[in-house]
């Protein structure tokens, strides 16, 4: 009602004074939330997620269900997710948040402070990432760090820290574009000569060290590399440096081609990296599939291939110092007789082998002569109580 009774009927529309206040690339100077786009709602589903992992937490004594639960949602959650989470929605808000701090300023005091405590988290994201990276480096190929940390160097080189810091260096690089395009908006020839020296020094780097652990993504690095490279001299004839609008207008189109290039690639990379993927997982799932169908339950927890729940939580701990002598306990082990007679249920094969296993030789060419032979004799009082020895032992 305020802004209808002090612009009448165009009350909706943008007033004159908010005209090109500032510049096109900022959107929403007001509203963080409505300008990051899809990102907070995931925050919120992640706080919410966390907020049940707490809760598990706190009650995953009472159940092996619960705690298996609470250990999945723990492993997801902490760090990798919320690693994941900030590196995607790092360049969003690191571009919108320089951007309102240098342009609103004093304008809006209290929206600038907002902006500017998220700019200082901003800043301080990449430092820590490579001081972590760079400390931590002998360290990154354990099982516990990959599990926490893994989402910062996946698929990426830790043999030295010169690759191991690649993340660190893509938010630098991110940063760095960011403070090109916000504070160089009114020097229209310097902005793309600084961004050209800053692709050619990371094409250096990325050239030399190749930090990718497949060649493949090495090659689209530097395709990407050099293609912004191209863009960034012909952003630079796009100022009044060129007076031909003709030709402006066929290296904008030449600008485009190689971002739909650039584009095809890594659209293609995507789509074979995420076939690959799924064909792991199947491959996976048969394997799984045929081991249990070849062994039983029983024999999947012989071949530790799993543990079954006995084996796991308070108790087995307690009593660790007992399952050294006596072996693991599982719900699925039978008892000695029903063992017993399972094994005599077996065929002559199966006795061979069992004999053979126990280092009974002389039960065992006496069971293949018997094999061997025509004669339809029963076996020996002698012969039958060395195999049942045998099977006992």
């Amino acid at each position: 009602m305020i802004e209808k009774a002090r612009f009448g009927d165009d009350w909706d529309k943008t007033p004159v004074e908010e005209v090109n206040k500032y510049p096109a690339f900022i959107d929403e100077p007001e509203n963080l939330a409505k300008a990051l786009g899809v990102y907070p709602p995931l925050a919120v589903l992640i706080l919410f997620a966390m907020i049940y992992n707490f809760v598990l937490k706190r009650c995953k004594n009472k159940s092996p269900k619960i705690r298996r639960r609470f250990n999945s949602l723990n492993r997801k959650i902490y760090y990798n997710t919320l690693i994941r989470f900030a590196l995607e929605l790092d360049l969003k808000l690191t571009h919108q948040a320089i951007s309102v701090v240098f342009f609103v300023g004093m304008t809006s005091l209290q929206i600038s402070v907002i902006h500017g405590v998220f700019v200082l988290l901003i800043v301080a994201f990449p430092v820590a990432v490579i001081c972590f990276l760079t400390r931590k480096t002998q360290k990154l190929s354990e099982r516990k760090m990959t599990a926490k940390y893994g989402t910062l160097y996946q698929g990426i080189k830790t043999e030295s820290k010169s690759t191991a810091i690649f993340s660190g260096a893509f938010l630098l690089r991110r940063l760095f574009i960011v403070c090109i395009v916000v504070f160089l908006n009114d020097y229209a020839f310097f902005k793309p000569m600084a961004f050209l020296w800053m692709e050619v020094f990371y094409l250096i780097w990325v050239g030399w060290t190749k930090p990718h652990q497949d060649s493949w993504y090495n090659f689209l690095d530097r395709l990407n590399e050099v293609g912004l490279i191209f863009i960034g001299y012909i952003l630079f004839l796009q100022t009044a440096f060129m007076d031909d609008q003709v030709l402006r207008y066929h290296l904008g189109w030449a600008a485009i081609w190689i971002c739909v290039v650039l584009y095809f690639f890594n659209f293609i990379s995507m789509v074979v990296v995420f076939f690959r993927e799924l064909r792991h997982a199947y491959r996976m799932y048969s394997v799984k599939r045929k081991f249990i169908l070849q062994y039983s339950r029983k024999g999947m927890i012989e071949q530790n291939y799993f543990k079954s729940t006995k084996d796991t939580g308070l108790r087995s701990k307690l009593k660790s110092s007992k399952s050294m002598t006596a072996g693991q306990s599982s719900r699925d082990s039978g008892s000695p007789l029903k063992e017993r007679r399972r094994r005599r249920r077996s065929d002559g094969r199966g006795k061979s082998l069992l004999v053979a296993k126990n280092d009974v030789d002389d039960v065992y060419e006496a069971g293949e002569d018997l094999a061997n032979s025509h004669s339809k004799d029963r076996h020996t009082r002698e012969f039958e109580k060395k195999l049942r020895d045998a099977e006992l032992a």
